[in-house]
């Protein structure tokens, strides 16, 4: 039987509807507590003679920052979230029209957690970002939504 809610000039939506949004998945770094034995190690080229060259991991070799320039490189992936943990003023353009899908890669996966200290929005329990772009604020100042771990930033086109 469907949940049933109160609404009657029907301005709100349910808690529960699914938005289905396509994902930036940056890489992760490993564990700290992972012995560097075995973590793989990028090659480095030598900087000496002809064949040097700068390798597209050099940009960015510590993971902790993004642009809008690395996300062509990044995976993708689908993932579901119900409304009740995806703030309105948080959705891009593609959903403010009432669409429940957005696959045009405005959002970016956020893994959280201590290797990943970047900049920090007004959510009380933000984990830091590995998007430093521009995003989408609420009124707030908050950037993130979502649950802990798996934290979504809204790319701001």
């Amino acid at each position: 039987m469907p949940e049933q809610y109160f609404d009657p000039e029907g301005l709100t939506e349910p808690h529960t509807t699914p938005y289905t949004l396509t994902v930036y998945i940056p890489p992760r770094l490993p564990p700290r507590w992972l012995p560097s034995l075995f973590t793989p190690q990028h090659a480095k080229p030598s900087d000496k003679g002809p064949s040097y060259k700068i390798l597209a991991e050099d940009i960015n070799s510590k993971l902790d920052s993004f642009e809008l320039e690395h996300l062509r490189s990044l995976p993708t992936k689908s993932i579901t979230i119900t409304s009740s943990w995806f703030l309105p003023e948080l959705r891009c353009k593609h959903l403010q029209t009432g669409a429940t899908v957005c696959d045009q890669g405005c959002y970016f996966l956020e893994k959280g957690g201590d290797e990943m200290a970047g900049w920090r929005c007004n959510r009380r329990d933000c984990e830091g970002h590995m998007y430093c772009g521009q995003v989408m604020k609420d009124s707030a100042g908050k950037v993130c939504f979502g649950k802990r771990g798996k934290r979504i930033v809204c790319i701001y086109r």
